[in-house]
This record gives structure tokens, C-alpha cells and sequence, in this order.
């Protein structure tokens, strides 16, 4: 079984044909939230911020590929068992991918894109809570896909990201 939540035309109808995108002006213009109509309009009547944004502009930078980040704890054990919730697994996830961006040269800031495998998609609006405390008010992208089983077996939740790490000013 597979389920795919893709932004907002999946769960608003892809009849309906988007609007241009327009550009937000309040960001530089190496890196541009786009706004488009029909993720306004969802957003609204959903009655808050959905937890991602439908297109992000890059116009320079260097990309950074984030393989997946599963939860796992430090001291993990493939012959163990884990029952650890969906928070502490998101927690650890966003933290190391945090982790790993940084270790590129970047910041969650600088991520443009996340995809999230999870097993259950009944967690997700409990690893959401998680990503917007990571992320706050920068959100990238995001694609969230149910599968039946992650590696390793037992944790419920999987995310990649891209980054774009812009160029330091001089």
C-alpha cells in the first residue's frame, strides 16, 4: 500500500489548474518562496499553516542530498527491539538531519525539500508538531509517503532532504 501527500493539489483536487506562482519579495533572490493560489486558498480553509510550502526558487547555490535519516538511538542494537513513540523518533530524525546539514555548511534554513516515509500515516500530525519546531517559520517542500516497512525494521518514520547552502557574502 502506498499513500502519497503531495502539497497541497493532491488534497485540494488536481482538477483545478494552479495559478502562476508569484514571487514573495521578502526573501533574496538567490532563494524565493512562491506563493500559489490554490495552497493559499487550502491553507485557509483548513484554518492554519500547513506544514510546508508548494514551491521554493533557487537561483544559486550549492546542493546538498540528505540520504535518509531513520531515529534510531545512539546506542542502537539490531538485535533489540525498540518501542520508542513517534516524537522521540521525529525528535531524533530532525535533530540529526540538523546535524547533517550543518555538517554541509548549512543550517535547517537552507533546506529546500523534505520527503517523510513513515509507516503509519496516523503519526503524521505528531511528527509534524516536531518539524515546525525544528524548521519554526522556515518551511521547505515536503512530500510525505506511507510504506509498509522502514529500514531498520521497527521505527516508523524516514526523511530526506535537499538543501541549497547559498554562497557567503564576502
Amino acid at each position: 500500500m502506498l499513500h502519497i501527500l503531495a502539497g497541497a493539489m493532491a488534497l485540494a483536487g488536481a482538477g483545478t489548474p494552479p495559478e502562476k506562482p508569484s514571487e514573495d519579495q521578502g526573501e533574496s533572490p538567490a532563494f524565493q518562496t512562491l506563493k500559489v493560489a490554490d495552497h493559499n486558498a487550502l491553507n485557509e480553509r483548513l484554518g492554519g499553516k500547513l506544514p510546508f510550502v508548494p514551491v521554493i526558487k533557487v537561483q544559486a547555490g550549492q546542493l546538498v542530498f540528505i540520504s535518509g535519516v531513520v531515529g534510531v538511538p545512539e546506542d542502537y542494537d539490531p538485535k533489540l527491539r525498540y518501542s520508542d513513540t513517534i516524537e522521540v523518533q521525529a525528535e531524533r530524525v530532525f535533530s540529526r538531519l540538523e546535524d547533517r546539514v550543518r555538517a554541509a555548511g548549512g543550517s535547517l534554513q537552507d533546506i529546500v525539500q523534505v520527503t517523510k516515509f513513515m509507516t503509519n500515516l496516523d503519526d503524521h500530525p505528531a511528527v509534524t508538531a516536531v518539524m515546525l519546531r525544528h524548521f519554526g517559520d522556515h518551511l521547505p517542500t515536503s512530500t510525505t509517503v506511507e510504506v509498509q516497512r522502514l529500514i531498520p525494521v521497527g521505527f516508523g518514520l524516514e526523511v530526506n532532504a535537499i538543501a541549497v547552502i547559498r554562497p557567503s557574502a564576502p
